[in-house]
């Protein structure tokens, strides 16, 4: 009975012994295994999670789009004039102080025009 007891734990040993160069053997052999692929999967799998990332992120980004426009449509004060609307109505008084000025200019230069085509005309019209 005694020697099958001493022989118990020795076969454990030789069994994990064995177990552990058959796992160092499998790990060799997947090293060397991945050393020789050109890795054509693993490049595609990568893009196709990469561009799976791009179309979440772009879902986002139209998704921030949207609630910030709406955002800003919910706090826009009506009436008041904004930036673009000041900006609109100061460039419509410079016009339109242009344009008064060229009206002025043109009615100065066709009034005196028009009194010397007068007294060409008629030369006793403003005796």
């Amino acid at each position: 009975g005694e020697v099958r007891r001493a022989l118990y734990p020795t076969r454990i040993m030789q069994l994990t012994k064995l177990a552990f160069a058959a796992l160092v053997a499998a790990l060799a052999l997947a090293q060397l295994g991945q050393a020789f692929t050109n890795g054509a999967l693993a490049r595609t799998t990568r893009t196709t999670a990469v561009g799976e990332l791009a179309s979440c992120k772009r879902n986002t980004k139209d998704e921030k789009r949207m609630r910030n426009r709406e955002a800003a449509r919910r706090n826009r004060v009506k009436g008041a004039a904004t930036g673009k609307a000041r900006r609109r109505i100061v460039r419509l008084e410079k016009i339109n102080e242009v344009r008064n000025s060229e009206a002025e200019f043109m009615a100065t230069a066709y009034t005196q025009v028009m009194e010397d085509v007068i007294e060409k005309v008629n030369p006793l019209a403003n005796m």
